[in-house]
C-alpha cells in the first residue's frame, strides 16, 4: 500500500508531465540536430531520412531496400539522403570518385558487424575491416592467389564439381520427372566449389542434397544480422559484440567460422603427421593444392603472419565464395527461363560451337567466354540483379567530396547501390528495368563505359577477391546445364520471391530438367548411378 500511495503521490505531483516535456524536448532537439545541423540539409530525400536513423533501418526491416531505393533516386535524382548523416548516390560515373584507388574513402562502421567470432575471438575479415593498413597487410600476402591464371589451375576441381551436379541433376529430377528447387541447388553447387578450391574437399551438399551443419543457414542469418544492425552500428555493442553478454556465455564461434576451421584445423593435424613419415610417397596432405595450402604455405614462410590471419582468409573465401555466386547463378537462368528468345539463342551459340567441334566434354572457362551472347547474357543478369542490394559504404574525407553538385561535407556516409547504379535509366536508358543482353553487344566504347559502371563485384582496391573463381564457376556451369538438358520453369507465369538482407536472395524459381535428345558424344556422359 505504502507503495502504491507513493506512486501516486509522484503521479499527482505533476512529475510525469514534466517528465514527458523534458524528454519530448530532448527528442525534438535530436531531431533538430540530425536533419539541420549534419550539412545535408540541402541534399534532396524523404523528410523523416533526416531526422533519424531509423528511417535507414525501417527500409532494411522490410527485405526491400533495393528497390525502396531505385524508387527514391527516380523521386529525388542521383544523390539523396537517406539518413541524418548518409546519402545515397545512384549515377554510376561516380563509382570511381567513391571507389577508385586514388578516391582512398574508407569503410564505415556498417561492416565491422560482419565480423564473424572463431572460439570466442571476433576475426577481422579483408572484407568487412575499416583499417586500411590491416587491410594492406592480409590482402597483400594473398593477392596473387587470387589472379585468373592462377584460378584456372583449379578448374579441373571445377570440372569434377560440375560433372556430379550433372549426374545428380539427371538422377533426381530428369528421369524421375521430378520438379527441382533450383534456388537450393545452385547454391550447392557454388559452395561445393569454393570448398573443394579451398580445402581439397567437397562439403557435400550435391550428394545430400542438402543444407550441411546448417552452414547455408547460418549464413543466411548473419547477412540478416548484418543488413539490419549494421544501419546503426551501436546496436552491435549491445548484442552480439557485448563483452558483457559473452562473459557469461561460453566461447561461440559462427557457423561458418566453425566449419572452416575445423578443415583448417584438420589438416594442419595431417602436416604434422607427416612431418615424421619417412616415405614420401604417403605424403599426400603436402601434395594437396588449394587455397588452404597456398595460405599454409605464405604463412610459412612469413612468420610475422599472425594465426588469426589465416582464419580470416579461409573464412573469407566461404562466406564470399557461395550465397554471391549462387545468387549470381539464379539471375542469369531466370531471366533466360523468363525470356524464351534469349534462351533460345544461347542454346544455338552453345549448339553452333558444338557441331563445330569448339566445346569439350566439361566446357572450359576459355571456350565459354568466347560465346559472345551468353558472354552478353552473363553481364546483363549481373546488371539487373546485382548480389548486393544495399550502398557500399565509405566514410567521406575531411575536405569533402563534391557529386554531382551536392558538397558532401566530411565525415558523410556515402555509397551506391548496385541496384539503384544497374537500374539507372540516365546511364542505361529507358529500358534500364528491362532485360537486354543485346546492349553488350553493341560497340566496345560503351561496353566498357557500362563495364566501368558495374558493382557487381565492387571495384577499386577493396573489390571482390574472389571475382575470378566466381566468374570461372559461372562461364562453365551455365552453358554445361543448357548443353546437357531442357530446362523449364515449374510456373513460367509466376514471379520469383526476393530478399534483401545485405545480398538480394531469391527462391521460387523451380524447373524441370529433361536430358536433350540431341545430345553429342562430346557431352557429359552419365555411365554411373550418382549415389543418392
Amino acid at each position: 500500500m505504502a507503495g502504491e500511495s507513493q506512486s501516486f503521490r509522484i503521479v499527482n505531483s505533476g512529475l510525469v508531465p514534466i517528465l514527458f516535456i523534458v524528454g519530448a524536448v530532448a527528442l525534438i532537439y535530436v531531431f533538430y540536430t540530425n536533419k539541420y545541423r549534419q550539412g545535408l540539409n540541402h541534399v534532396p530525400g524523404p523528410w523523416a531520412a533526416g531526422l533519424s536513423n531509423l528511417y535507414r533501418l525501417g527500409r532494411v526491416v522490410v527485405g526491400r531496400a533495393h528497390t525502396h531505393d531505385i524508387h527514391l533516386h527516380r523521386k529525388y535524382g542521383t544523390v539523396v539522403r537517406i539518413g541524418p548523416n548518409a546519402v545515397s548516390v545512384s549515377n554510376p560515373e561516380a563509382i570511381q570518385k567513391i571507389y577508385g584507388i586514388s578516391a582512398n574513402l574508407p569503410k564505415s562502421h556498417f561492416y565491422p558487424v560482419n565480423f564473424p567470432y572463431s572460439n570466442g575471438k571476433l576475426v577481422q575479415g579483408i572484407f568487412a575491416t575499416t583499417d586500411e593498413n590491416v587491410h594492406r597487410s592480409m590482402k597483400k600476402p594473398i593477392a596473387n592467389l587470387y589472379s585468373m591464371t592462377n584460378v584456372l589451375a583449379y578448374e579441373p576441381l571445377v570440372d569434377e564439381t560440375i560433372r556430379l551436379m550433372v549426374a545428380q541433376l539427371n538422377a533426381r529430377f530428369a528421369i524421375p520427372r521430378k520438379p527441382c528447387v533450383f534456388s537450393d541447388w545452385l547454391q550447392f553447387y557454388a559452395f561445393d566449389v569454393i570448398s573443394y578450391v579451398t580445402f581439397s574437399s567437397r562439403v557435400g551438399f550435391m550428394e545430400k542434397g542438402e543444407d550441411i551443419e546448417g552452414v547455408m543457414e547460418g549464413i543466411w542469418n548473419r547477412f540478416k544480422y548484418f543488413s539490419i544492425v549494421g544501419q546503426m552500428p551501436w546496436l552491435d555493442k549491445f548484442w552480439d559484440k557485448s563483452s558483457l553478454v559473452h562473459s557469461l556465455l561460453p566461447a561461440k564461434s559462427s557457423p561458418i567460422a566453425a566449419f572452416a576451421m575445423s578443415r583448417t584445423g584438420k589438416r594442419i593435424e595431417e602436416l604434422e603427421k607427416e612431418k615424421s613419415a619417412p616415405d614420401l610417397e604417403n605424403n599426400r596432405v603436402k601434395s594437396k593444392k588449394d587455397f588452404l595450402s597456398s595460405f599454409l604455405d605464405v604463412r610459412a614462410k612469413k612468420a610475422d603472419i599472425p594465426e588469426w590471419y589465416l582464419q580470416s582468409w579461409t573464412i573469407s573465401n566461404m562466406l564470399a565464395g557461395s550465397d554471391t555466386t549462387a545468387i549470381y547463378l539464379r539471375a542469369i537462368f531466370y531471366y533466360l527461363l523468363r525470356n524464351p528468345h534469349s534462351l533460345r539463342r544461347v542454346v544455338e551459340e552453345i549448339d553452333t560451337a558444338e557441331a563445330e567441334s569448339r566445346l569439350s566434354p566439361i566446357i572450359t572457362y576459355k571456350e565459354s567466354t568466347s560465346l559472345a551472347y551468353l558472354d552478353a547474357c552473363i553481364k546483363e543478369a549481373g546488371r539487373i540483379h546485382p548480389a548486393v542490394g544495399l550502398p557500399l559504404e565509405r566514410v567521406v574525407p575531411s575536405t569533402g567530396l563534391e557529386i554531382d553538385g551536392y558538397y558532401l561535407p566530411g565525415g558523410t556516409i556515402v555509397g551506391v547501390n548496385a541496384w539503384t547504379a544497374g537500374h539507372n535509366l540516365q546511364f542505361y536508358g529507358a529500358d534500364a528495368a528491362d532485360w537486354n543482353p543485346e546492349r553488350w553487344l553493341g560497340d566496345s566504347e560503351q561496353r566498357s563505359k557500362m563495364e566501368r559502371g558495374n558493382l557487381q563485384f565492387g571495384t577499386g582496391h577493396r573489390s571482390c577477391l574472389g571475382k575470378h573463381i566466381a566468374l570461372v564457376e559461372m562461364y562453365k556451369l551455365v552453358p554445361q546445364l543448357l548443353r546437357e538438358f531442357e530446362i523449364r520453369l515449374v510456373h513460367p507465369d509466376r514471379e520469383w520471391t526476393l530478399e534483401n538482407f545485405w545480398v538480394v536472395r531469391q527462391t521460387d524459381m523451380d524447373v524441370y530438367f529433361e536430358r536433350r535428345a540431341t545430345l553429342s558424344k562430346r557431352a557429359v556422359q552419365l555411365d554411373e548411378k550418382p549415389s543418392l
